[in-house]
């Protein structure tokens, strides 16, 4: 009786343990459930924008489970989307610090150096992500991507050609490259053909052909190029027949830093349609947010007929954003007077399309721009008169190292003093790189 009772005993006590650890499973079981799938709506979440959102989501996850390391890492990247990078670089160090070989995190402190141009952090980690995940084709494309920056093109070539052993087809690989055949390129030589045409208050048409050579130096890239324009009125020979105006000009954007530069340019003509002396000077920032700002000068020396000298001083800036495949640029020109102040604005808004080459555009301006090279100022007088543009156009890169550029435009322009007339334009340019 006494065996009977204690294997009943040991029965119960035994279910009791079962039942007790099966309910212990069940809570386990739970949680992660909820875990999982608060962490998938987090995602949700921050795909949609949603930032504040996923923090909540994520700071529940990580005060259950401090480990959970994918949680921290989308909870890092949203203060990255909102350029917090401080914030968002010590959350994932934190990760590495306990688990170096984490993926994701090394993928985010390698985005977050490229995103604020500190390259050298960027190759450091995207090496530590091949140092732990060898051949992985996300760091390898980073890193190509980040010598081509750092402008250690030998080096990304050796990354390229690495990638495209594994993968013949991988296409971020054959962009690199031919992004790499294009940085290595020094020289450009372009041609140009400016047409503009009006009827009031007699019939005029305006060519102005161009040729220019560039050079990529070490401390950026200098221009050369030569204008030849002919104003044809009616009645007159063909195109020529009287001879043509000339300008000479020489440009530079010498290379201070990766984040700054500057516009230096000179121009001289001996002819009546364009100004005698044109200067250009002109310092550039690049800041964060994918923006840029500037500020500079220009100066225009008239010399008329009657050896009458007119001299103009204009300040001018611009302030221009990325924002996605999107770059938008505003620029004034201010140009104090004796009897006030002579202003002129632009507007250009880009849309890229395959690479920096490619690109269609809208350009809306009042004023008379000096940095227009089409415009013939013979005199002062016609240079403070106004006008109201708009044009359009494209550029394309076709074949290897060809591009060519499309533009239309209109112009409500002043001609004498409170009187205006309607102006036509089209401009094509043709380049080659070598």
């Amino acid at each position: 009786m006494k065996c009977l009772n204690r294997h009943i005993r040991n029965c119960l006590i035994r279910g009791l343990l079962i039942t007790f650890i099966l309910g212990i499973s069940a809570v386990v079981s739970g949680q992660e459930l909820t875990i999982d799938s608060s962490y998938s709506q987090a995602r949700e979440w921050a795909s949609a924008g949603k930032y504040e959102n996923t923090r909540k989501i994520c700071n529940y996850i990580l005060d259950s489970i401090p480990e959970h390391y994918d949680a921290k890492v989308l909870l890092a990247l949203t203060y990255s989307w909102e350029n917090n990078y401080d914030t968002a670089r010590t959350m994932l160090q934190e990760i590495i610090d306990n688990e170096p070989g984490y993926w994701d995190a090394l993928n985010g402190l390698t985005d977050i150096g490229m995103w604020t141009h500190k390259y050298d952090t960027a190759l450091y980690f995207s090496d530590q992500g091949l140092k732990y995940h060898p051949k992985d084709m996300t760091f390898l494309v980073k890193k190509a991507r980040i010598l081509i920056d750092l402008e250690r093109y030998d080096q990304a070539e050796r990354v390229i050609l690495e990638i495209l052993e594994e993968e013949p087809s991988n296409a971020e690989a054959l962009n690199l490259m031919e992004k790499l055949d294009k940085v290595r390129i020094k020289n450009k030589i372009m041609l140009e053909y400016d047409f503009e045409f009006y009827e009031e208050p007699w019939s005029r048409r305006w060519h102005l052909f161009a040729v220019s050579y560039e050079r990529k130096t070490r401390i950026g890239s200098i221009i050369g190029r030569v204008y030849a324009g002919d104003m044809v009125r009616t009645g007159e020979d063909p195109l020529f027949g009287d001879g043509a105006v000339f300008q000479y000009e020489l440009e530079a954007y010498p290379q201070f830093s990766k984040n700054n530069y500057a516009f230096v340019n000179y121009s001289y003509s001996p002819d009546s349609l364009f100004p005698e002396h044109r200067v250009g000077l002109e310092f550039y920032q690049k800041l964060p947010w994918a923006m840029e700002v500037s500020v500079g000068g220009r100066y225009l020396k008239f010399v008329s007929s009657s050896n009458k000298i007119d001299e103009v001083y204009i300040i001018t800036g611009s302030i221009s954003k990325y924002y996605r495949q999107y770059w938008f640029s505003f620029r004034p020109y201010i140009s104090p007077q004796k009897n006030g102040v002579d202003q002129s604005y632009n507007l250009m808004i880009r849309r890229y399309l395959k690479t920096a080459d490619n690109f269609v555009f809208v350009e809306l301006a009042t004023g008379n721009s000096p940095d227009d090279p089409t415009r013939y100022f013979g005199n002062f007088e016609e240079y403070r008169l106004n006008k109201y543009t708009v044009r359009s156009g494209f550029q394309w890169l076709f074949l290897p190292r060809w591009v060519w550029y499309l533009e239309v435009g209109y112009s409500y322009e002043e001609f004498l003093d409170k009187e205006y007339r309607n102006a036509m334009r089209t401009g094509v340019k043709i380049g080659y790189y070598f």
